[in-house]
C-alpha cells in the first residue's frame, strides 16, 4: 500500500475528519486500517476497537476511522467526510459507481480510490 494515503488518512484524522474505509476483500482493508492504526502514536489515539465487524479507530483532534461493509447502503447516513475504497479495482464497477453517484448526491463526501 502506498505510503502517501495512510499520511493523507492521518491528517485527515487529525483534523477532525470522519473517514469509512471500505473494500471487496476483508484483508486489504484491514491490512490499511492496521497501517493507520500504525502510524498514529499512542498519545494521539482516543480509542482503537478491532472487534470483529465492528472496526474503528477514535482520534484524539475527533477524527475516527471506520471499516464498511461494500453491502451498507447507509453510508450517506454516517456523517463521513471522506470514503476510501481500498481496492476498488476488484469491486463490480457498477456498484463502485452506483455507491460513488448516491455519495455525491447527499453531497459533501470525497471519494477516494486506492
Amino acid at each position: 500500500m502506498n505510503r502517501y494515503v495512510v499520511d493523507g488518512i492521518v491528517a485527515d484524522l487529525r483534523a477532525g475528519k470522519t473517514i469509512g474505509l471500505m473494500g471487496i476483500t476483508r484483508m486489504a482493508t484491514r491490512n490499511t486500517f492496521d497501517a493507520v492504526a500504525d502510524a498514529i502514536p499512542d498519545y494521539e489515539l482516543s480509542r482503537v476497537y478491532r472487534a470483529n465487524g465492528y472496526e474503528q479507530i477514535d482520534h484524539a483532534a475527533g477524527g475516527s476511522l471506520r471499516l464498511l461493509a461494500t453491502s451498507t447502503s447507509k453510508i450517506p447516513s454516517l456523517g463521513l467526510t471522506t470514503l476510501v475504497i481500498a481496492d476498488w479495482h476488484h469491486l463490480d464497477i457498477a456498484l463502485v459507481e452506483n455507491l460513488v453517484d448516491t455519495i455525491r448526491r447527499v453531497g459533501g463526501i470525497d471519494v477516494v480510490r486506492l
